[in-house]
């Protein structure tokens, strides 16, 4: 089992880890912060993330869709798919930029896949 590493402990050049069975996507460059909208969401798979309103989560079926518009959606975590049962606002927070390649390469945030 891997083990996980909180965002703001990622450096360049580590791994970021996404889907099973898939290469790690590698950190580019030196992490980057701001202030930044936020929303808190949860799913009905008891996961549970604060991100930005535009950070996003991956479908079932491919694509994405923001934060801020997921309510009700299907999205995919670690365990397969959940649906999204709430999405608030959370305000101004402190957000983590990430920087990362290949960029179309899925990462796993709280067990979400974005």
């Amino acid at each position: 089992m891997k083990e996980l590493t909180p965002v703001e402990k990622l450096f360049e050049g580590a791994d970021l880890y996404g889907d099973r069975g898939e290469e790690p996507a590698l950190v580019t460059e030196p992490l980057q912060y701001a202030m930044r909208p936020c929303v808190r969401v949860k799913t009905s798979a008891k996961h549970e993330v604060v991100c930005e309103t535009d950070h996003c989560f991956r479908l079932p079926e491919g694509g994405y869709v923001a934060a801020s518009e997921s309510l009700h959606s299907s999205i995919r975590t670690t365990e397969g798919l959940a649906e999204v049962i709430s999405a608030r606002r959370a305000g101004l927070k402190r957000v983590v930029m990430i920087h990362a390649e290949p960029i179309d390469r899925p990462y796993e945030t709280n067990g979400i896949l974005s």
